[in-house]
């Protein structure tokens, strides 16, 4: 079962994990966004369809988890 953050759906199997690791990717400059999808394989043990969903979940999200730190 989905959950949600703000308005989007959130996939049931998107973690704080993903979105902190995105989060530190972003901060670093390490990464475009749009490498992130293989890494998040690599890291998490992710399939590609997964790895996009999360990437895509975590952009939607940002602005709004951002104000909230």
């Amino acid at each position: 079962m989905a959950t949600t953050i703000g308005d989007p759906t959130r996939p049931a199997f998107v973690s704080e994990g993903h979105l902190n690791y995105l989060d530190d990717l972003f901060d670093s400059y390490a990464i475009d966004v749009r490498r992130a999808p293989p890494m998040l394989c690599t890291a998490f043990r992710l399939g590609a369809q997964e790895a996009e969903a999360v990437v895509e979940f975590w952009s939607s999200t940002f602005g709004r988890r951002l104000k909230g730190s």
